[in-house]
């Protein structure tokens, strides 16, 4: 599974390079490394040469969605300018 987000997160981010050590205490399927370069994500078993970044499977969730900023947030963020707005107009009444 965190091989097809990944995928997704390198199509849309293809400068972002990347190597990751995952581990999921959960899932032991999940667990590898990840290589994310041009646009691609890679999954290997053994570790290969370089410096990896390591991290669970919540920290691997928490940096990917980051720079997406989902649509909860982007909800909330509507939600509370549009009180804003309905506050203001009714001061101004």
């Amino acid at each position: 599974m965190p091989k097809k987000v990944l995928q997704i997160y390198a199509a849309a981010f293809p400068e972002d390079e990347m190597q990751l050590e995952l581990s999921d205490k959960q899932l032991s399927v999940n667990n590898g490394y990840y290589y994310l370069c041009k646009g691609k994500c890679m999954y290997s078993t053994e570790r290969l040469p370089g410096t990896h970044i390591q991290m669970n499977i919540s920290e691997l969730t928490n940096r990917i969605l980051q720079p997406l900023k989902p649509i909860y947030e982007l909800d909330a963020e509507l939600n509370f300018n549009a009180r804003a707005y309905t506050d203001y107009a009714v001061d101004l009444y």
